[in-house]
């Protein structure tokens, strides 16, 4: 599978997980905070741990 398309599903899952629990009340949002701000961040995090993942791919500390 694409990466690009895994990571979007990841982030899909996780902030539809957050908006679960938004509606349910679980969750607040503050200071102009909302749905599209959490895909986002969690999209941001998703490519940074990848980009570290294959650093370390390419600097042989794992294993492809």
């Amino acid at each position: 599978m694409n990466t690009i398309i895994l990571l979007l599903c990841f982030t899909l899952f996780t902030t539809g997980f957050e908006g679960i629990g938004l509606v349910l009340g679980k969750v607040e949002y503050f200071n102009g905070w909302n749905i599209i701000g959490t895909f986002i961040s969690y999209l941001i995090a998703y490519f940074i741990i990848y980009g570290y993942y294959l650093s370390l791919v390419k600097h042989h500390v794992l294993k492809d």
